[in-house]
């Protein structure tokens, strides 16, 4: 999808896989991907979250 269409995102029937390589591509977003039985933990401020892989991490900085 290019900036210039003119459709809502309710009118777009994507999966969120094609969703995420859709914003993957922007600028400002970075992505990170996390291989399958692949631990990780996010931290943010003095919370922590734990996840398994397979994942793909999407970072909108924009």
């Amino acid at each position: 999808m290019s900036s210039t269409q003119t459709e809502t995102v309710n009118e777009i029937r994507l999966t969120t896989k094609e969703l995420s390589e859709e914003l993957s591509r922007r600028l400002g977003v970075d992505t990170i991907t996390v291989d399958p039985h692949q631990e990780f933990v996010l931290t943010v401020g003095d919370q922590q979250y734990s996840f398994t892989g397979p994942a793909t991490i999407l970072i909108n900085q924009d």
